[in-house]
């Protein structure tokens, strides 16, 4: 089966020929994008092997470990619904907390979320917005953002629409809404909910908006940082969280420190780089820019750090003439504030050697220069 076509070493058009000879052509083509969905998904999930999919719904599913994060705060909760379940990426994870009812208007992603989660939840083929929850009701959402066939992050461009999401917490207050990083939250939801942007492997996921009895804090912005995670591997780790610093401003930095802090993108996605920098006692190093340095590592999950070892100006020539005197030929170039093409600096730079680097391309003032770094190795 489906087992035996991703185990195999032989080419997918190869397989194909021989499928079209005992299946027809719709079933081939089903059973091919399945092992290609499958291939994706293994980003995403644990077992991928023994899950359906759907192409659109594999994309917008939250992968095993956000879910699994998400779901300890909806622990001992009697009335669990997962509103636009799709293929069952959160309810996996919710499921593990106990009974819940699982709801999508799209029958096709409803049995491949029975089929992927199993007995441990109830299915219900409804359209959110005629959905009537009790007032004890708990609930998660994953908004619909191609209801039109174009991706969108807002809010009032989904489905259900902001106008049904508003009833829904007025009928039930104790909710968790997963949103685009850069969505536009309502303007009541900043004083009133905890706003979280969980990454994972240096990658922001997702905004959480945790409603009413779900909502640790209220009004506060968090940023939640996993890491370490591997792909085969079912352990959550939390390297750190940083909630929002009321009115944190950072000071500006004159010079290039011993130092660098590179913001996780949750970080920065949250708005909350001044806040890492009070945390950190370290100071921007340009008002728009996103890197900050300081005299001492200062080390933070919510950061990468990186030792400076020279400091260049953005000059590509004397660049090449020092990546080639020291033999550099592993060279990672990462920038902020600066209108630089990474890949296209390197092709300039040409780097070969035995030797590594890492390049941050920032702003000091109205200077663009390079700070030559090594990272620092943080225990997460």
């Amino acid at each position: 089966g489906l087992r035996d076509l991703a185990a195999t070493d032989v080419r997918l058009h190869h397989t194909a020929g021989r499928l079209r000879r005992q299946l027809d052509a719709t079933r081939v083509h089903l059973l091919l994008e399945q092992v290609e969905l499958r291939q994706r998904a293994a980003k995403k999930f644990v077992d991928p092997q023994r899950m359906l999919f759907t192409r659109q719904a594999l994309e917008q599913a939250t992968d095993e470990w956000v879910a699994r994060y998400k779901a300890t705060r909806f622990a001992n909760c009697d009335q669990l619904t997962d509103l636009c379940c799709g293929i069952g990426g959160d309810l996996l994870a919710l499921a593990a907390q106990g009974n819940v009812c699982a709801i999508d208007r799209d029958p096709v992603c409803l049995q491949l979320a029975e089929h992927n989660v199993g007995i441990r939840a109830d299915y219900v083929a409804i359209d959110v917005a005629n959905w009537q929850p009790a007032r004890a009701e708990v609930w998660h959402l994953d908004p619909d953002r191609r209801p039109h066939d174009g991706r969108t992050s807002q809010l009032n461009a989904s489905s259900p629409s902001a106008r049904d999401v508003e009833r829904l917490l007025d009928c039930a207050p104790s909710a968790a809404i997963k949103l685009a990083p850069a969505a536009v939250v309502p303007e009541r939801w900043h004083g009133t909910c905890e706003l979280e942007w969980i990454s994972r492997n240096r990658e922001c996921k997702q905004l959480v908006a945790w409603h009413g009895e779900l909502t640790r804090q209220h009004g506060v912005r968090r940023a939640t940082v996993l890491r370490r995670i591997s792909p085969n591997s079912e352990q959550i780790n939390v390297a750190d969280s940083l909630d929002e610093i009321p009115a944190a401003r950072a000071p500006i930095a004159e010079c290039i420190g011993p130092f660098i802090h590179v913001p996780d993108p949750a970080v920065m996605a949250a708005g909350l780089v001044d806040s890492l920098a009070v945390r950190t006692d370290a100071c921007r190093l340009a008002v728009d820019g996103a890197y900050l340095t300081s005299d001492h590592p200062s080390r933070h999950g919510c950061s990468d750090i990186f030792e400076v070892v020279d400091v260049l100006p953005l000059d590509r020539r004397k660049l090449a003439r020092y990546v080639a005197a020291r033999n550099i030929g592993t060279l990672e170039i990462k920038t902020s504030g600066v209108d630089i093409l990474p890949e296209q600096l390197r092709t300039v730079l040409k780097p070969r050697g035995e030797n590594s680097a890492t390049f941050l391309i920032t702003r000091v003032g109205k200077r663009r220069q390079v700070a030559v770094s090594k990272r620092v190795e943080t225990v997460c």
